[in-house]
């Protein structure tokens, strides 16, 4: 019961985030063009993270719904559920340790890598916490309260190599287009 609600709680906070940080922030170093604006957000793995994150917990209030079993042969389970371990070992559990920790390094070594004082008028605190500090919290609340099951250790490498690969791909197609600098 408690996994559902924290479930439903975050899918629905990540929700408002992602909404507030796309429409209501205006970044005032940003591209003006949408299409622009668009692709130079997606460049910071702060962004992908949030997006993967709100998918992966509105997956979870979905598997939490579908139960253990799809009803089919005795024992298979619902394809919700092994979407989400999927997705909690590939991507979700990886870049939900990994940003906290690099941020954080980053920002006590020269916060101007990370996270320039100019933002400090722009990112209100709370926006800034919830996507580069509480992130790591989720992820250690989600695995205290679900037991997933993981892939064999070769195939949960390829994954997280394939969602890097893709990553570092479009962040150099995107740096062709669009300078990084805020």
């Amino acid at each position: 019961m408690i996994a559902k609600a924290v479930h439903l709680l975050l899918a629905v906070t990540w929700t408002a985030v992602i909404y507030y940080d796309f429409f209501v922030l205006k970044y005032p170093h940003g591209p003006a063009d949408k299409l622009a604006n668009l692709m130079w957000r997606f460049r910071f793995l702060t962004v992908w993270n949030m997006l993967l994150q709100c998918i992966y917990f509105y997956l979870s209030v979905g598997s939490d719904l579908c139960g253990k079993e799809t009803g089919g042969e005795k024992g298979e389970k619902c394809w919700m559920l092994r979407a989400r371990d999927t997705l909690f070992t590939a991507v979700v559990y990886p870049l939900g340790t990994f940003i906290p920790v690099a941020f954080w390094t980053l920002f006590s070594i020269d916060r101007e890598l990370v996270y320039p004082k100019i933002l400090d008028g722009v990112i209100p605190l709370w926006l800034n916490h919830f996507v580069h500090t509480f992130i790591g919290i989720f992820v250690l609340l989600e695995l205290m309260i679900v037991r997933h099951e993981y892939p064999h250790i070769v195939k949960g490498l390829v994954q997280v190599a394939a969602f890097d690969a893709f990553y570092l791909s479009w962040y150099d197609f995107s740096t062709q287009l669009i300078n990084y600098s805020l």
